[in-house]
């Protein structure tokens, strides 16, 4: 079932219009990672510096998103989502100029501000458009970021083949362009007012409720996870395949969350949240044990690709999860889930670069593998605490 307030044309429009820059946020998400050796190239920075690349994108991200999540029932959505996608298409065309690269980590944490904003309104919008299959449609969102995701790393290398890493942010900046075309010829939908408005005393009360706690933490564990491979992923496969073979694993990886988040998405209706996150987890840990342990050559290449199968659907459907216990506060718990994997990755893949410049790159991939199994841990508490019920 949908929103029966909005008119079915008008639901369908914004749904296309989130999920179309929703898709857009995705390559720019991998457009970091892939791009990482070629930033080595450019700039003469150690490895250490390199994962500071994460760490520029996830600041104003982080300050962005917590804002914008927070008072989703008291601005002009509408408003605040146009002049985000106009301020994202700027600040592509400045990244792709920067001189030096401490210019470019700054560019990177003032297009952090944008993306924040736009990924603070998403998931409220479509909360509201689609209340009752909230676990299905944030899967189904999350499919249609990681199809754009997918083609990010595939951005990069073409615009690496054909001229240089500065054309992939410009030609970036270009898409922005139709989708504020989109959500100007738009009129807010009226659901979108039932998001409730937070006093001081509500934030902190939400602030201590137990699910906003174990979403928290869930998700920054997670984001380790998904920050470690979308930052070093390309960086460490180039050794073992070759430059242009570790930039398409990226891709590769990423591919697996279309068909994986399409299966989540089916699921969640039909199993309980918790057990199939669980299950998906537990796996993951083995394959991430396989994937930098015991593999060797093409064999580190499939297990990796398995982990992205597993791990994709697990972010939307926890918050799914905690979004179906407290439903009035879907802009808040969006914030949570999103400002939770932004201190992720904003110190965890700066973290794997001091490890691998001090040890290896594959030491520092190693490190993902306990992360997994206590997150897998943390959700096996939770759901003995609370119930397995979707």
């Amino acid at each position: 079932m949908s929103d029966t307030s909005t008119p079915p044309e008008l639901r369908r429009r914004w749904t296309v219009a989130v999920l179309g820059y929703v898709a857009l946020l995705g390559v720019l998400t991998q457009l970091r990672g892939a791009l990482l050796p070629s930033f080595a190239g450019a700039f003469p920075v150690s490895e250490a510096e390199l994962g500071l690349v994460s760490t520029a994108g996830s600041i104003g991200f982080l300050l962005a998103v917590v804002v914008a999540g927070s008072v989703v029932g008291r601005v002009d959505v509408r408003r605040g989502l146009l002049v985000a996608l106009l301020a994202l298409g700027a600040c592509l065309a400045l990244v792709s100029a920067a001189p030096t690269y401490v210019a470019l980590l700054v560019g990177l944490a003032i297009l952090g501000l944008s993306t924040g904003v736009l990924h603070g309104f998403d998931r409220p919008i479509l909360s509201h458009l689609h209340p009752d299959s909230r676990g299905r449609t944030f899967n189904l969102q999350d499919m249609v970021w990681a199809i754009g995701a997918t083609l990010g790393p595939v951005l990069a290398l073409a615009a690496i083949e054909f001229a240089n890493w500065r054309a992939a942010y410009l030609l970036a900046a270009v898409a922005t362009l139709p989708l504020a075309v989109l959500v100007y010829r738009l009129d807010l939908p009226a659901s979108v007012d039932a998001e409730r408005d937070l006093s001081l005393s509500e934030v902190a009360s939400l602030v201590r409720h137990p699910t906003v706690a174990w979403l928290a933490a869930a998700m920054l564990l997670l984001s380790f996870v998904e920050g470690g491979f979308f930052t070093w992923l390309p960086y460490y496969a180039s050794d073992i395949f070759g430059r242009r073979a570790g930039t398409l694993s990226l891709a590769a990886y990423l591919a697996a969350y279309v068909p994986a988040r399409y299966g989540f998405a089916r699921l969640a209706d039909r199993v309980p949240n918790l057990d199939l996150v669980l299950g998906a987890s537990v796996l993951a840990t083995v394959m991430l044990t396989v994937a930098f342990v015991f593999a060797r050559g093409a064999g580190i290449f499939v297990a990796i690709i398995v982990v992205g199968f597993l791990v994709a659907g697990m972010f939307p459907t926890l918050l799914a999860r905690g979004t179906n216990e407290l439903p009035e506060f879907s802009g808040p718990m969006n914030a949570v889930a999103l400002g939770s994997s932004s201190v992720g990755f904003l110190t965890f893949p700066a973290t794997m670069g001091v490890v691998a410049e001090v040890y290896s790159i594959g030491t520092a991939m190693r490190l993902l593998i306990p992360v997994m199994l206590a997150f897998a841990v943390l959700v096996a508490v939770v759901r003995a605490r609370n119930g397995s019920a979707a």
